[in-house]
Order: structure tokens, then C-alpha cells, then sequence
């Protein structure tokens, strides 16, 4: 590339707060002030994340996932497993508006004590409907929210203590996921009332039918989240990892972490008393993105 370019970017967050159903919508948008344009339509960023990276103007086609393989894996669904090792250097920048998170309210109506693999929360259609986010314009709609210990991805080499799932769906059975790393810090109610209404044995299912916000189980601060192709982490976990699980799943996971206390940790391992995240994979040559 001949030409460098400079810009500006920024993280807009947008709440519009309606009667019924108080949704939630966070807009990612970027501002442009660069020099001039090239055909290739991508430029270099001269910003700092663990050094200079490419940046796209358009969003990446890679990024917007197709229908998922459960049986039969294709080639590319074998070489492009989830969990990975997040490196911070030499990522591809993202910088347009084209993610949006609509995240508003949730009925907890079904906790699963899912036993060795995690506490997952099942929405129900109304929430399924009403939670939802877009990835150029594709929606997926949030069917589940589950928790794994230690977390799956790491960052730079490093695991965090948890991380939280919110698995989007769309209609064409195409899937994208939130991942929240979660470390020790202050107490979250939100994410407390989670622990406290999971079922204490395997197998069971609990209906506290109390209203959370999604949003708080999100950190506050949204402005940087790593992207990449990948694919489910269950049912092959654990001593099973190395089997292939289905894909392909675009991955988001916040470069920010949620925050929980030790004594909220230590009530979650009360529980559930095995870790359950998969074994990192290889990279692959896959390209790794940060939506800014």
C-alpha cells in the first residue's frame, strides 16, 4: 500500500428507552479524516493496539456468518475452531457502523443446571424477539446466555477466571456470539441473581420468573472488541477438544472485562465444581479483526 491515512474513530453508544420494551440499542460508528482513498479499500491504521494494524472501510464479508455445519464438517469448518488465543498485534481493523447490539430486558423463565458443561438462561420467544443484534443488517436473535470457568479465549496468552456467552441465532440457522471475559473486581447484582437462581443439581430447571437487565451482564466499556470466524466451543469440550464442534460462528469478544467478586466466583464453583471451557485451537491463518 502506497498511501498512509489518518483517521479518527469513535464508539457511539445510543439507549432509546421505548414503553413496552425498553430496548437497548448500542450503535459501533467510526469517523473517517483521512487523506485520500484507494481502490483497495482499506487503509493503515496509525492508532496503538499492540501496534499498526490494516483497517478495512468495508465491513468483512468473512464476518457475517452463513448457515452452521453440526455434522459432516466441511474443510473450513475443521480449521477454524473456537475457543483461540486472541493476539492484540496485527489485527485488521473494523470501522464502520455495522454491528449493532439491541439488548433490553429478559424474563428469567429457564435456568439450567446444565451439570459439568454451565448455568445457561433460555430465553423465551417474546425475549428471543425483543433481544437481538445486526451484523450488516443480518439479525440475529439471542436464544441463550451461559457461563464457562476458566474462560475460553485467551488474550495474549492469558485466561481470565469466566466468560459469559450470549449465543445469537438467525433465521437461517446462522450463528454469532457475544464472549465477556470476566474477572475478579467489584460485585454484580445483575450477574449475581444469575448464580443465586441456578439449580443446585445437574439436570434441573429452574422458573424464578424475575425481570434482568442484559445489559448489565455487558461491560461498560464497548468501544473495542476483538472479531474472528469460528465455531461452537460444546459439546466437545474439555478431554474431547480436539474433536470438531459446529461452525461457522462469528465471534465478538469485548476487549473490556465484566467484573465479579471473589465471594460471587467462589458461590459459582460451589455449583458448579468442574471447569468446563475447550482446550485453545489453532489459529489457522485465520484474521483476526477489532470493531472500533
Amino acid at each position: 500500500m502506497k498511501t498512509k491515512k489518518f483517521y479518527l474513530s469513535h464508539f457511539e453508544k445510543s439507549v432509546r428507552k421505548l414503553s413496552m420494551s425498553s430496548i437497548m440499542a448500542i450503535s459501533l460508528s467510526a469517523l473517517f479524516i483521512s487523506c485520500s482513498v484507494d481502490k483497495d479499500d482499506h487503509i493503515i491504521d496509525s492508532g496503538k493496539e499492540g501496534g499498526t494494524s490494516t483497517s478495512l472501510t468495508r465491513f468483512p464479508s468473512d464476518l457475517i456468518s452463513t448457515p452452521i455445519f453440526t455434522s459432516n464438517f466441511p474443510p473450513f469448518v475443521i480449521a477454524a475452531q473456537t475457543p483461540i488465543d486472541i493476539p492484540t498485534s496485527n489485527l485488521t481493523s473494523v470501522n464502520k457502523n455495522d454491528l449493532e447490539i439491541h439488548y433490553g430486558k429478559m424474563l428469567l423463565s429457564n435456568v439450567t443446571n446444565n451439570g459439568n458443561e454451565e448455568l445457561k438462561i433460555n430465553l423465551n420467544n417474546t425475549d428471543t424477539d425483543n433481544n437481538y443484534i445486526t451484523i450488516s443488517k443480518k439479525k440475529y436473535n439471542l436464544v441463550n446466555i451461559h457461563f464457562h470457568y476458566n474462560s475460553e479465549h485467551k488474550i495474549d496468552g492469558v485466561y481470565s477466571k469466566m466468560e459469559i456467552h450470549l449465543v445469537n441465532k438467525s433465521v437461517d440457522n446462522s450463528y454469532a456470539v457475544l464472549g465477556v471475559l470476566v474477572e475478579l473486581g467489584s460485585a454484580n447484582s445483575t450477574i449475581q441473581k444469575l448464580f443465586e437462581n441456578s439449580p443446585k443439581e445437574a439436570g434441573q430447571v429452574n422458573m424464578p420468573n424475575i425481570t434482568l437487565s442484559i445489559a448489565e451482564i455487558l461491560p461498560e466499556d464497548m468501544s473495542k472488541i476483538y472479531s474472528y470466524t469460528g465455531s461452537l466451543t460444546t459439546p466437545n469440550f474439555g478431554t474431547n477438544s480436539n474433536m470438531t464442534n459446529g461452525g461457522p460462528v462469528t465471534w465478538f469478544v469485548f476487549k473490556s472485562k465484566q467484573e465479579i467478586s471473589s465471594t460471587q466466583f467462589n458461590f459459582y464453583k460451589s455449583i458448579y465444581k468442574h471447569p468446563n471451557f475447550r482446550n485453545i485451537q489453532p489459529l489457522n491463518n485465520r484474521r483476526v479483526y477489532i470493531v472500533k
